[in-house]
């Protein structure tokens, strides 16, 4: 299956030559791009080389390439919408037809497209009144904005305008009038008297809410319901009753007298046999011993002896008496 159309132009605005260039200026451009990247192109490089047919590729995906052109697809939307009212009749429907035939491959812009297409050829009367205007103004903000957010921002327009949902109808009805062929427009949004059966919801406040109604059992004409009656209370109560004396063990075969304690088997650890091992000692060989090398006898140590009865001497050569000079006192020591 061949590239489309789309993956074809954006393959060789890539490398840089024309859509209809021939195969040997498509090679040679592409032998540039190898030249200018020292040999390590990107994805798309790649991608545009195997779409154009320079290179062989695996399989149909573009991942690359058609995530860029779904990129400038959103953007190109963007500026439609932007300048949809802007744009004269022609224009518009043109441009309409470029964007729907590149959206073949992007699915998801097909119903906006579609919606898009209801103002094609709607122009409005220049001779409006001011509420009618009012109106207009809130249409064309809504229209070309996505199904999601139009209920949210018609919302917002009727309380910037001073409008209630539902004095916006009756003014959308009132402009159909005058303008027929915005029958579409108002269609999409949920205004129009055709879409009345299931209009679009433009506000919180103009959403019917009703309660549920309350279920009932259906009973089959055949077979009557039928109430319990007070046997069937009775015999409920004495089958309870019975039960009871049952769990209890009261009945006539287990008597207080007659029922045996309740012994608990008692539970000793198991004894664990002991294993005869013989001490282990190492080999001969592995401890040799050295007649010549026996260790040194270290004499233990045992402190001085110290007179704790006079805990300062007198007179020292460190504590002279009061008044005399160290130095005289290390004179006279000698």
């Amino acid at each position: 299956m061949a590239a489309g159309n789309h993956l074809i132009s954006l393959a060789s605005s890539t490398l840089g030559v024309p859509a209809n260039a021939a195969d040997a200026d498509r090679r040679t451009s592409f032998l540039w791009r190898l030249d200018e990247t020292d040999y390590m192109p990107t994805a798309d490089v790649l991608e545009s080389a195997g779409v154009l047919g320079i290179l062989s590729r695996d399989g149909e995906v573009c991942p690359v390439l058609q995530a860029r052109f779904e990129r400038d697809f959103h953007e190109q939307v963007g500026q439609f919408v932007g300048d949809y009212w802007e744009l004269d009749q022609d224009d518009r429907r043109a441009e309409w037809n470029r964007l729907n035939q590149l959206s073949e491959s992007l699915p998801k812009y097909r119903a906006r497209l579609h919606d898009l297409s209801a103002g094609l050829g709607l122009e409005w009367p220049e001779d409006l009144e001011e509420r009618l205007q009012t109106v207009v103004h809130c249409v064309e903000q809504v229209f070309v904005l996505p199904r999601a957010m139009r209920a949210d921002r018609l919302e917002e327009l009727c309380r910037e305008e001073g409008l209630q949902p539902a004095e916006l109808r009756l003014m959308a009805h009132k402009l159909l009038g005058v303008c027929p062929a915005a029958e579409r427009v108002f269609h999409v949004l949920g205004l129009s008297k055709a879409s009345k059966a299931k209009p679009v919801p433009v506000a919180s406040g103009d959403v019917e809410r009703r309660k549920p109604k309350p279920q009932k059992t259906l009973v089959a004409s055949g077979s009557p319901q039928k109430k319990a009656g007070t046997p069937g209370i009775i015999f409920l109560v004495v089958l309870g009753l019975v039960g009871g004396f049952l769990r209890a063990g009261c009945g006539p075969s287990n008597s207080p007298s007659s029922i045996s304690p309740i012994t608990y088997p008692q539970f000793s650890p198991p004894t664990m046999p002991k294993w005869n091992v013989p001490k282990w000692e190492p080999p001969e060989w592995a401890m040799p011993k050295h007649p010549g090398l026996e260790p040194p006898k270290i004499k233990p140590f045992e402190p001085p002896k110290i007179d704790t009865r006079e805990p300062f001497p007198k007179t020292s050569p460190f504590f002279p008496p009061p008044g005399r000079n160290i130095d005289n006192q290390k004179r006279e020591n000698k």
